[in-house]
């Protein structure tokens, strides 16, 4: 599913992905986090992502 998305992008097809899994989002252009349905964070990808509990104050 990720090389078809990936070969649309190429193809020049704006794609946004919606997911939680931090591995998958840091192979994105950018990425907007969001938590409690606001945005908390929009950066450029391929970056090694803070954990939420950090973003939080602490663990859950």
């Amino acid at each position: 599913m990720l090389g078809i998305l990936r070969q649309l992008h190429e193809e020049g097809t704006t794609v946004i992905l919606i997911t939680h899994d931090n591995a998958i989002a840091a192979q994105a252009d950018r990425i907007v986090r969001m938590m409690d349905g606001k945005i908390i964070d929009d950066s450029a990808g391929g970056i090694n992502p803070t954990p939420m509990a950090a973003v939080r104050g602490g663990s859950r």
